[in-house]
């Protein structure tokens, strides 16, 4: 896939290229599902004065560059499976396959002379198999208790928009989730990253917030 590809949907999508960063520098934010890497993601970016995207959007892109018979791992729905852990093991497939975009949007040529990346495709055996050591990559890896995974589900089960309404798919919904985010702790661990435990907006927050934007 091109990344000209990547920067020509972005400029489609009318978002504004700010250019007073610091170069070439590039925040990675990944963990399970609600565990406010999105709140995060916009946080910094703020305080930077940089974009941030989501890999659900690179994921769209990318959809739309292929066709699901070429490449089906990126249209993979890991809420087909009835069970909790053969989801979770779709939901890294199809996460692999975007990281292919992810991966090539970081390294090739693009309008942001830095920018933040949220989203469960940032998975830490991928970039550390990508960018160990990287000086101008910041990884940060988000988990949450099991407590805190349950009451963000039950919270976000009232929007409209959410399918996830009936106690049988909200207890799926949480056995998959807090399966994800284990396999985010264990596998940062492993790769030698430092996991940031997130449960609401606290001091560990501030600092994830204040390390981002001077990095």
């Amino acid at each position: 896939m091109s990344t000209n590809l990547v920067t020509n949907e972005l400029k489609d999508q009318e978002v504004s290229f700010c250019y007073d960063v610091i170069m070439n520098k590039i925040i990675l934010i990944g963990g399970a599902p609600g565990v406010g890497k999105s709140t995060l993601a916009k946080e910094i970016a703020s305080a930077r004065g940089a974009n941030w995207i989501s890999t659900d959007q690179i994921r769209t892109i990318m959809q739309k560059a292929t066709k699901r018979d070429l490449k089906p791992e990126l249209f993979v729905d890991a809420n087909s499976s009835n069970d909790s852990g053969e989801s979770v093991i779709l939901e890294i497939k199809k996460a692999e396959a975007v990281w292919e975009g992810v991966a090539e949007f970081i390294k090739q040529n693009h309008p942001w002379e830095g920018c933040v990346i949220e989203g469960t495709a940032i998975l830490p055996h991928l970039v550390a198999s990508d960018f160990k050591d990287n000086p101008d990559i910041l990884p940060i890896f988000l988990v949450q208790s099991e407590e805190s995974i349950k009451n963000v589900i039950e919270q976000r089960s009232k929007d409209p928009w959410i399918n996830t309404k009936t106690p049988e798919q909200k207890k799926k919904k949480a056995e998959q989730t807090i399966l994800l985010n284990n396999i985010f702790k264990q596998e940062a661990i492993k790769n030698g990253y430092t996991v940031r435990e997130l449960n609401g907006f606290t001091d560990a927050y501030d600092d994830i917030v204040t390390q981002a934007t001077i990095f």
